[in-house]
């Protein structure tokens, strides 16, 4: 194929954009080494897949109406309330049987929705006095170094003071995620909480069943 020069110099430019954004990308992600394509991939199809399921973008990639992006509270989009919008990203609830809170991701989620949903489920376990908690991240996407920080600084020490001492974490079905939320787990134990990270939800709930009775 026998491309101008004009054509040429288009191609190499968004090479170029490429990868700048790439390496934009790749500096949110907590390694120290390059990141592969494949990984990047891995990374990046779930967030893919949440945005087209719920009609923000075409198959394409492009986004379809730019006032998706503003506060949730005031759009209304193909038919959806922004409640039904963010409802649809999280779900708590309580689990009489092993006495315990449960929160389940549903996909990507932006920094203020990300914080959001955490302070309500802490305020949930707070109202229910629960000491046990069941963190579903299976389909949990990305979490940036900033979110992760205010994590780690600031809610695992609410859940303290809550009365949580036992956290079961079901961990993400994609590699990267699954690191970051590993790593988050190692910061409970000055906290007295005791975490433990599982396959499936039947195995965190076999174990918060036997503690705590």
């Amino acid at each position: 194929m026998n491309l101008s020069a004009k054509e040429t110099q288009q191609l190499q430019d968004n090479l170029t954009k490429i990868d700048e954004r790439f390496k934009q990308i790749s500096k949110l992600l907590p390694f120290s080494r390059v990141v592969s394509v494949d990984e990047l991939n891995s990374l990046l199809e779930p967030l893919y897949q949440s945005l087209l399921s719920t009609g923000i973008i075409d198959e394409q990639g492009r986004i379809k109406k730019e006032d998706v992006f503003t506060s949730f509270p005031e759009i209304h989009y193909l038919g959806y309330e922004g409640k039904d919008l963010m409802d649809s990203l999280y779900s708590i609830e309580y689990d009489p049987e092993i006495n315990s809170g449960i929160l389940t991701w549903n996909g990507y989620v932006t920094s203020q929705e990300f914080r959001f949903i955490n302070t309500k489920f802490l305020d949930f376990a707070r109202e229910h006095k629960l000491t046990k908690m069941l963190r579903d991240t299976r389909n949990f996407v990305i979490l940036s170094p900033a979110d992760r920080t205010w994590f780690i600084e600031y809610m695992i020490p609410q859940f303290q003071d809550a009365g949580i001492r036992y956290s079961a974490i079901v961990i993400p079905n994609n590699r990267i995620s699954r690191m970051m939320v590993e790593e988050l787990t190692n910061h409970a134990e000055p906290y007295n909480i005791n975490v433990q990270c599982f396959q499936t939800p039947k195995e965190a709930r076999g174990w918060l069943a036997t503690v705590d009775k």
